[in-house]
């Protein structure tokens, strides 16, 4: 039910201006549900989340109009995203990254959405989202816990798993990994 309704509210809010704005004064209430079945990647575009961002998406106006707390509830959301493994991707035996890769990009594409409004920046929410990031520095997972050598080495380990991942997939000897997360796990 709430993937269909998810779906209908995403078509509603593309369909024209005034029920964008309808939608919107509504905003509050979709990102105290955002956290609905962001855990299966299959249904983005069909979770409260996304209804949230259809709420003001191609819309400089309402996306100026977004305020602090609402954003801080995604940043809240994203921080918890370190808190415990997507069991989903560990029942298909993924190796446990100590982070929910799936629902902690969400949360980061919802506030890349905030700051990028018909291809463009809109520089106070972009300077808010830092801000809320800065206070909350645990919202980029394990990049930041201060086990490793920051974001960058985050990426490049995250590229290497994807292609030992697809190389593991394709059949190659697992002895010729070159992520340190499967070489540990193998």
């Amino acid at each position: 039910m709430v993937v269909a309704c998810s779906r209908f509210l995403c078509y509603f809010c593309r369909t024209s201006r005034t029920n964008q704005k309808a939608m919107f004064e509504h905003l509050s209430f979709l990102l105290d549900n955002a956290t609905m079945l962001l855990a299966r990647p299959s249904l983005r575009g069909s979770v409260p989340l996304d209804v949230a961002y259809s709420s003001f998406m191609d819309n400089n106006e309402l996306a100026l109009a977004l305020k602090e707390e609402e954003l801080d509830k995604v940043t809240v959301y994203l921080s918890r995203c370190g808190l415990q493994p997507n069991s989903e991707l560990i029942n298909k035996e993924y190796p446990d990254i100590g982070w929910d890769p799936v629902e902690g990009e969400r949360y980061i594409d919802f506030l890349r959405f905030c700051v990028w409004i018909n291809g463009e920046n809109v520089e106070e929410n972009a300077n808010l989202v830092i801000r809320l990031l800065i206070r909350r520095p645990e919202c980029l997972g394990v990049a930041l816990k201060g086990e490793g050598q920051g974001l960058f080495a985050a990426f490049k380990e995250a590229i290497a798993l994807s292609q030992d991942i697809r190389a593991l997939e394709d059949g190659e000897d697992p002895q010729f990994l070159h992520s340190v997360v499967l070489k540990e796990h193998p």
